[in-house]
């Protein structure tokens, strides 16, 4: 099912409520655009596409969720014919030789869940078990924002108990934080994958 940023966003929220103003509604919308990032490192789609090559021309743009290369190969040429391919940091796969003439080439990759272009992005490949956990994540990400304000409030007061309380309350934001990461990478164990061959062992060129 899809889910809007805005939805996911509303549940932060209400597990990690603001300390002092943090996270600000501007931060909790980017924790869970950066676990939603991360999530799908570890847990990314399976997609296709495919590059149409022209005589002339070595640079290609890759899917705009593009990670990485699952397979790779043009099925109007021989193995023997076909070009080698290199992934550059930049999204283009650079083909050489240099194309002489025109063909296809079909992509199958591992791909990251990306919202639509709007004011309130939908994800539309999360699934329910992906945002369950994902979430999880995401409110590690708001744990640290409010560890990082108590500590840099704790300095601000030298008088009394002050001090001593400010600095307990980053200790427990902290103690917090390592909880969700914890609960993120055990319920991570448990969720299906979309498919993919992972992203430590994937075939080279021509593969």
């Amino acid at each position: 099912m899809a889910y809007l940023l805005s939805a996911l966003t509303a549940r932060v929220t209400a597990d990690v409520p603001a300390y002092n103003s943090v996270p600000s509604t501007a931060q909790y919308q980017q924790a869970v655009k950066d676990a939603i990032d991360a999530y799908s490192l570890r847990n990314p789609i399976v997609d296709t596409a495919t590059l149409s090559l022209v005589a002339d021309t070595a640079d290609y743009d890759l899917p705009t969720d593009f990670l990485e290369v699952i397979r790779m190969r043009a099925p109007e040429l021989a193995d023997y014919d076909a070009e080698e391919w290199e992934v550059k940091g930049d999204g283009t796969v650079t083909f050489y030789p240099t194309p002489d003439s025109a063909h296809d080439y079909l992509l199958r990759y591992c791909a990251r869940h990306v919202g639509t272009a709007v004011a309130d992005p939908s994800y539309a490949d999360l699934t329910d078990t992906d945002a369950r956990v994902l979430l999880f994540l995401a409110k590690a990400y708001c744990l640290q924002l409010q560890a990082d304000k108590a500590a840099r409030d704790a300095w601000q007061y030298t008088e009394g108990d002050q001090a001593v309380n400010k600095v307990a309350q980053s200790a427990a934001f902290k103690t917090m934080k390592k909880e969700a990461l914890d609960d993120y990478e055990r319920e991570l164990k448990e969720v299906p994958t979309h498919g993919r061959v992972g992203l430590t062992e994937l075939p080279k060129s021509g593969d």
